[in-house]
């Protein structure tokens, strides 16, 4: 039986950025993580109080993010979108989350030449539409080139 592990955590901050994680309004009824459906999750970045704007590829990608699940899912996604020259602060990653628990994230950027690390908590709840409610198979994880 998966042990818990505390509250969902939406805020990490490293090297002077603070950054939060969240659900775009009007992405999912409810604004919460549910299994077995896409999500769209975006991560917001301020540093010094302002919208940061300038991340730098890393690894091809300007993020990614590494998602372990209560189950020994393994989910690795890269930032939907990889427009260096219009960032407005915020990156998107296309997430499903295979079932119901609590997951860990965690995110590469690279700003100022240096790679950043934050951590997120978040709990997923079971679908309605009973989907995504027990163990599924592994997500295909072939990233040929990194």
């Amino acid at each position: 039986m998966p042990v818990g592990l505390g509250d969902d955590k939406l805020t990490s901050s490293v090297n002077g950025f603070d950054t939060k994680l969240f659900l775009p309004e009007g992405d999912n009824p409810g604004n919460s993580f549910v299994a077995g459906s896409t999500l769209n999750l975006a991560v917001s970045f301020n540093k010094n109080g302002q919208t940061y704007k300038n991340l730098q590829t890393y690894l091809g990608a300007l993020g990614h993010m590494v998602v372990l699940g209560p189950n020994l899912e393994f989910i690795h996604a890269h930032a939907t979108s990889e427009d260096v020259a219009n960032q407005v602060g915020l990156v998107t990653f296309a997430v499903n989350f295979p079932s119901a628990g609590q997951y860990m994230l965690y995110l590469q950027t690279q700003a100022n030449n240096q790679v950043n690390t934050t951590d997120y908590k978040v709990t997923v709840r079971p679908n309605p539409s009973g989907t995504g409610s027990g163990n599924q198979s592994m997500p295909d994880m072939d990233h040929s080139g990194h």
